[in-house]
């Protein structure tokens, strides 16, 4: 990375910040805001040698205050949403689609690794969003619905889509069993079970969250999910307060169904749901 781009960069995102927090902002000094921050990542992430396809994106209007955050899944990139998140902001919202903390070597595919430094980059990311735009919603799929769960901030987003959440493992009878007895706290039975121990403690920590119960909510699984088990809907469904929350519960399409034959839907399902909840707020 230039540090002298790097530098005068900074300079110009402060100087934005300054400016919008002044409270007179115009839509163009925030859309401005926004492309420096899609400059400021993208450097960074050069600097890490990533294929520009693996890349976080900023897909910025003008003519909107309604902002996206998308948070992709626990092996995957930003590439996974990146229909979705183009359909989006098609119908009308800046959208952005942040990259998770890779493992030790950044030129593959992110891997959770420690999913508080995950949580960290989600809650940062939507804050600089939340600096453009009105209103902030999030998306995640897989692990990244259940980090969307755990939000720390100091405003709500205006509400959550949850694809495959991540809050129970797809478990056998024998693996239920070890964690019954609470067996699982032991890493060399994580290790048996197949599961990382920060992806069981990401989606341990997103059951006990509740902040999310008054928020609208749109969440969606498959029964043939072989990464999470179904039995996450059902929790979802009995603590949902929201009477503008969804939950779809599909027979086929497995963990990735957003990308399979029932994209079209999913997009146009999200789209509305998204717009009844940016709407007057």
């Amino acid at each position: 990375m230039d540090s002298a781009a790097a530098l005068t960069l900074s300079k110009n995102i402060w100087e934005l910040q300054q400016f919008i927090r002044s409270g007179q902002p115009t839509a163009r000094a925030r859309q401005m805001l926004l492309r420096a921050y899609a400059q400021q990542v993208d450097l960074f992430e050069e600097g890490l040698g990533l294929p520009e396809e693996e890349r976080a994106f900023i897909l910025d209007r003008e003519d909107s205050r309604d902002g996206v955050l998308l948070v992709h899944g626990s092996s995957g990139s930003p590439q996974e949403l990146r229909a979705l998140g183009e359909a989006i902001h098609k119908a009308g919202f800046s959208v952005f689609g942040l990259r998770l903390p890779a493992g030790p070597n950044p030129k593959e595919p992110s891997m959770l690794h420690g999913w508080e430094s995950a949580l960290i980059e989600v809650e940062n990311r939507f804050a600089q969003l939340g600096d453009c735009c009105k209103n902030v919603a999030v998306v995640g799929f897989g692990l990244g619905a259940t980090l969307a769960m755990q939000l720390d901030l100091d405003r709500k987003p205006s509400a959550l889509v949850l694809l495959s959440p991540g809050l129970f493992p797809r478990l056998n009878f024998y693996q239920r069993m070890m964690m019954s007895l609470g067996l699982d706290r032991f890493d060399w039975v994580r290790q048996r079970m197949g599961w990382q121990a920060a992806t069981l403690d990401a989606m341990a920590g997103a059951r006990k969250r509740k902040w999310w119960y008054g928020v609208p909510v749109w969440a969606a699984m498959c029964k043939d999910d072989d990464t999470v088990d179904v039995h996450g809907l059902g929790f979802l469904r009995s603590r949902l307060t929201h009477h503008r929350s969804s939950i779809r519960e599909f027979a086929t399409g497995g963990h990735r169904f957003h990308e399979g034959e029932r994209a079209a839907d999913v997009q146009r399902e999200v789209i509305e749901f998204l717009k009844a909840n940016h709407s007057g707020r």
